[in-house]
């Protein structure tokens, strides 16, 4: 938070005075790129005497999941809270006055709180704690105005207010903030903690801003199922079906799923398309061959091709009328994936893989890129009708990530 400070002063003198003379105003403000850099908030804050005219300014980022514009503002807030803070208990300052300036109402508001606790399932409770312990022992009295953003963009320069004008300078900085975390030069700091911060918790790397039970509950479920799902398989009885074991996948072929994308593309989705999903993967859908097992009356052979029709039988049906319908909605994915900013070869690849049904690897496609081949590999680790329940890989994120920040759309990997 305090690597890249500048000061238009000799030494801190003159901050000590501005605020014990009440000429003291702070501003601050956030950035965010949720194209570029959809996990970096960016914060620019400034102190500046009103009677010396010097400025003494701040930039920094925070690499988050939970990255975003109000978390930014709220970031900003919080340095100059710390920055107060310690410049009271250092200097053994008595009471002052100053005001701070922000353009985010909701954040500016929620720095201006002095809250006992912090509940659970608070939207960035991580920085409303650190504002807390903060705040505790703050002495400074502040006042918290809330200024127009971006002004500059309606009005010349000589006709914004200096609160304005110090906002807009603050805006800069943070800009500047989040483009320098894109740099390969960056700092990449691992297990970032705030000021005056007691406890954190992180989990598979992951800080913990708020609610801790949904990704404890992700990372313990992640384990179970890498358990299962490279345990060998059960043996098979007379009847085909198989006796208790796992799914027999190797670890590489686990980790190339990108488990935290089906994930969160889940949690969009009613609840009944979720348990028909789990049915559909774990084979206890309502296909013929399960109702059998109840039914006496029927066969367990799918009506329209007379196959065995099991769950993995859903994507495979020679059925004309059936294998058309399939081929539609393949194609209907390519141009879904066309017209909003896929990769090209993954918009013309992957309708095709699907159409294969499994017959060819995705590898062994003529003429892929060198990008394309990772693409491929990673994937073909990954059995084809598990693609089809939603199990991609990793790497057709990455490719995609990159592929976004280069279009001219706002779209994230998130979306």
């Amino acid at each position: 938070m305090w690597s890249n400070i500048s000061n238009e002063g000799k030494g801190l003198r003159w901050v000590i005075d501005a605020l014990q003379n009440g000429t003291a105003l702070w501003v601050t403000d956030g950035s965010y790129h949720r194209t570029a850099a959809p996990t970096i908030s960016g914060a620019g804050w400034m102190l500046y005497c009103r009677r010396r005219k010097l400025k003494l300014k701040g930039s920094f980022f925070e690499r988050s999941p939970r990255a975003g514009s109000y978390r930014a503002e709220l970031l900003g807030l919080l340095a100059i809270h710390t920055l107060a803070a310690a410049l009271e208990t250092f200097f053994d300052l008595p009471r002052h006055e100053g005001k701070i300036c922000c353009d985010n109402q909701g954040a500016l508001f929620k720095s201006s709180e002095r809250r006992r606790r912090i509940p659970v399932g608070s939207s960035q409770a991580d920085i409303k704690r650190a504002f807390r312990n903060v705040k505790s022992g703050l002495k400074g009295k502040f006042t918290y105005e809330w200024v127009e953003s971006h002004q500059d963009d309606f009005k010349l320069w000589h006709q914004l207010t200096l609160e304005q004008q110090l906002n807009c300078e603050c805006d800069v900085l943070a800009k500047q903030a989040v483009e320098s975390s894109l740099s390969p030069r960056s700092p990449r700091y691992s297990h970032q903690r705030l000021p005056r911060e007691s406890a954190a918790v992180f989990v598979h790397g992951i800080k913990q801003t708020s609610d801790v039970a949904k990704d404890v509950r992700f990372a313990l479920g992640q384990v179970e199922a890498e358990r299962f799902y490279t345990a060998p398989l059960g043996e098979r009885r007379p009847d085909g079906s198989r006796k208790k074991g796992g799914l027999g996948w190797s670890k590489a072929s686990f980790h190339a799923v990108d488990w935290r994308a089906l994930d969160a593309t889940l949690d969009t989705k009613p609840w009944m398309y979720r348990q028909w999903l789990a049915k559909q993967s774990s084979g206890f859908c309502g296909t013929q061959r399960m109702v059998a097992r109840w039914d006496s009356a029927r066969d367990g052979l799918c009506p329209d091709c007379g196959k065995q029709e099991r769950a993995s039988h859903l994507c495979l049906c020679s059925n004309a009328e059936r294998t058309l319908l399939f081929t539609q909605m393949a194609d209907r994915i390519g141009v879904w994936l066309s017209n909003n900013f896929a990769h090209p070869e993954l918009a013309y690849w992957i309708p095709r893989y699907i159409k294969l049904r499994g017959t060819r690897r995705l590898g062994d496609m003529p003429g892929l890129s060198e990008d394309m081949r990772t693409v491929a590999a990673s994937q073909d680790l990954i059995p084809w009708r598990c693609f089809m329940e939603g199990k991609l890989s990793k790497e057709i994120f990455t490719l995609q990530r990159r592929s976004l920040v280069r279009s001219p759309s706002r779209l994230t990997i998130g979306d």
